[in-house]
């Protein structure tokens, strides 16, 4: 699960960072993330790209 999860962050942040992401800009996209669905219950991060998961 945590491969999955971690695919899963990484396919939005860089979506979100743009047409042409950078590590920095994929990086800054994490923490705005909000929610991330997973298999294993919804998590997300908090402002230093910590994941909080119930």
């Amino acid at each position: 699960m945590a491969s999955y999860d971690a695919a899963a962050v990484l396919d939005r942040a860089i979506a979100a960072a743009g047409a042409d992401p950078t590590p920095e800009a994929i990086n800054e996209q994490v923490g705005p993330l909000g929610e991330i669905p997973s298999p294993r219950g919804n998590g997300r991060f908090n402002k230093n790209h910590g994941p909080i998961q119930n």
